[in-house]
């Protein structure tokens, strides 16, 4: 082994706590996303209303001719159920902190 150079173990590590602050990175925006949920209720019930409304939303449009466009509107709708409840948790939320 050449002296200048890390051991392996020092260079896993090193690596590992490369990995691990990418992937703290990456999962901020979820969490604040998760932040918001919990604010609007909890995120089981959110996660239930969307599902419901995508379920719903896919199994009509299963009848369509094309079945992709069905599983577009599907998942499509339940991002949108998502997104009302995020708004209208984000909407309590400045409502709170907005000065009287």
């Amino acid at each position: 082994a050449r002296p200048d150079r890390p051991s392996t173990l020092a260079r896993i590590r090193a690596a590992a706590g490369r990995i691990a602050g990418r992937v703290r990175e990456a999962v901020r925006p979820v969490a604040v996303v998760f932040d918001v949920l919990r604010m609007s209720g909890t995120v089981r019930r959110t996660v239930m209303i969307a599902a419901g409304v995508g379920v719903t939303v896919g199994a009509i449009t299963l009848a369509a001719p094309d079945w992709l466009a069905a599983a577009i509107s599907g998942t499509v709708s339940a991002s949108a159920a998502v997104a009302v409840r995020a708004g209208s948790a984000l909407r309590s939320l400045l409502a709170r902190v907005r000065p009287a």
